[in-house]
């Protein structure tokens, strides 16, 4: 994936499709997550997005810079087979997909026949949701951990999808802080060389 969109206007290109957000720290992004974006490629969707955010108020984890968050997307995805529609969001949003202002977005895409998707976990729903986006439609990861209460949240069409992997960006922490390596040599060569986690 070396595809970084110019802007979320630049969505509109694409048209028709149908195009999935995936927001999240991505600190680190593993395997987990490019299984995701292949999924629902495959079953789903025409394009898929990665929309890493600046800030998670419910982390209270040290983020790695944005900037190498985004290069380490862009080198775990680079191999897939899928990698020409996985693209990453602009460089000047860092919003993630809770907002007004993605809401907006998603609105003006629409109206240029961008059917627009919010992905997410389902444990997304269990800190309480941005209303201001129910009524977009979302494909929901499900995760053994969680309580399952997101129909409150959504007036919009939703799909849920089985767990997709157990992977997890707090283990994977905790075995680089002790040594260990990343899963993907690539990502893991970039931590190392960026001295990151």
């Amino acid at each position: 994936m070396n595809k970084t969109l110019p802007s979320m206007e630049s969505i509109k290109e694409l048209a028709p499709s149908k195009v999935a957000f995936f927001a999240g720290s991505f600190n680190p992004p593993h395997m987990g997550h490019l299984r995701i974006a292949e999924k629902i490629l495959a079953e789903y969707t025409d394009y898929f997005v990665f929309c890493p955010h600046s800030f998670n108020p419910r982390k209270k984890n040290r983020l790695a810079p944005l900037e190498h968050r985004r290069n380490l997307l862009s080198l775990l995805s680079e191999d897939s087979p899928l990698s020409e529609k996985i693209l990453l969001c602009p460089e000047n949003y860092d919003l993630g997909v809770q907002s007004i202002e993605f809401a907006k977005i998603s609105e003006d895409l629409e109206s240029s026949k961008i059917s627009t998707f919010i992905v997410c976990g389902s444990d997304s729903f269990d800190y309480g949701y941005n209303t201001d986006i129910g009524h977009i439609s979302h494909i929901i990861v499900q995760r053994n951990s969680t309580s399952g209460n997101y129909p409150m949240y959504l007036t919009g069409n939703y799909k849920i999808i089985p767990e997709i992997s157990r992977d997890s960006s707090v283990f994977i922490r905790a075995i680089l802080s002790q040594g260990g390596k990343h899963p993907v040599p690539k990502v893991d060569e970039y931590i190392k060389e960026q001295n990151l986690y």
